[in-house]
């Protein structure tokens, strides 16, 4: 009777940068039941990124219950594994509340919370003890929060705040955010109602953009300027809105708006000088052509190219400066995800055949 070799031990840091390479979640639970020492090593990665979906014939309180018990074992050893969770849920039922409110209150070492919810009784509390670097959360019934804003105001970290669908309504009473609340934030994306309160409170933003259509900033005598804003992607129809914001950024590079008039233009070059890339929100607007495109870059010296829709959102084209055609590009950066930090990166050239 032959007997199979003791299986090679190797070094946990090896193991371990193979392990996270491995995305089925399969996998790794078939690891963790192959020895010891794959366990060790695989667990922490298991646990490490939480997906919570609807699923037909399971209901969320099962979902977050069995959550629960799988964190609680071995004496709560799982628990500070967690560093991103993601939420997709439909309307939950306050039992469902609670025990959601139980797991996040466990997630000491979280960094990442993603909450895309058709509805939610207020569960944020401002005694959570994680520390975020990015938070999203969407829902499509949204009553303003305070123990939201209480939990933002209390997250330091937090570097992304994607915050869409939350909005000011005008029945409500404005939050006034201290100065200091978010030091060390850097991309932002919220309605147009809440984008003012949150300028004022993010001295380091860099990316930032905006959705909505409340045009007209609240009466404030402390006027706003950013010089760290870099992109600004401002979904309206709105050009006046649009020019009034970009003016708060004097070093802007990126543009995403719509400028529909040759005057527009000029009225937004007054502000920003240093662009280096516009993107066009519609399709190609009916001044731009071939002759006016030489006019386009003289007023603003520091442009190098427009980038206009002729398709897809993803699917556009380029027209460099002192180019004899536009170039056929493709965004590989869609526009839900934390977008654009260099434009020239972002995109790729198209081969027309």
């Amino acid at each position: 009777m032959t007997t199979m070799p003791p299986m090679p031990i190797f070094p946990p840091e090896i193991l371990r940068v193979v392990f996270e390479k491995v995305e089925h979640k399969g996998t790794l639970l078939n690891l963790l039941v192959t020895s010891r020492q794959f366990s060790q090593v695989a667990e922490p990665i298991l646990y490490a990124r939480v997906y919570i979906f609807p699923k037909i014939g399971v209901s969320m309180r099962m979902m977050f219950q069995s959550l629960l018990e799988a964190l609680e074992t071995s004496n709560r050893r799982r628990v500070p594994y967690v560093r991103a969770f993601y939420l997709l849920a439909d309307e939950m039922t306050p039992r469902e509340n609670r025990l959601l409110i139980d797991l996040l209150e466990k997630m000491v070492n979280l960094k990442s919370l993603k909450l895309r919810l058709y509805k939610y009784f207020n569960f944020f509390r401002p005694s959570t003890t994680f520390a975020l670097a990015r938070f999203e959360f969407k829902c499509v019934h949204y009553h303003w929060d305070l123990d939201l804003l209480y939990l933002l105001e209390s997250q330091p970290s937090l570097e992304i705040l994607l915050l869409d669908d939350a909005r000011q309504h005008e029945d409500d009473p404005r939050h006034i955010f201290s100065p200091t609340s978010f030091p060390n934030l850097k991309a932002l994306s919220l309605h147009s109602s809440l984008v003012y309160d949150f300028l004022r409170a993010s001295p380091r933003l860099i990316r930032l953009r905006v959705r909505g259509n409340d045009d007209v900033p609240p009466a404030d005598s402390d006027p706003i300027c950013i010089r760290t804003v870099r992109t600004l992607v401002y979904r309206n129809t709105s050009t006046d809105a649009l020019i009034s914001l970009a003016s708060l950024f004097p070093n802007l590079e990126w543009l995403t708006g719509p400028i529909n008039t040759m005057q527009d233009l000029e009225r937004l070059s007054i502000h920003a000088r240093e662009l280096r890339g516009i993107r066009f929100t519609t399709r190609v607007p009916s001044w731009f052509s071939g002759d006016n495109i030489p006019r386009l870059f003289e007023i603003l010296p520091a442009l190098e190219f427009l980038d206009y829709m002729d398709g897809t959102d993803w699917e556009r084209y380029r027209w460099y400066r002192d180019a004899a055609a536009p170039t056929h590009v493709f965004w590989l950066c869609r526009d839900d995800d934390v977008w654009l930090a260099d434009w020239v990166q972002d995109a790729a050239e198209v081969i027309d055949w």
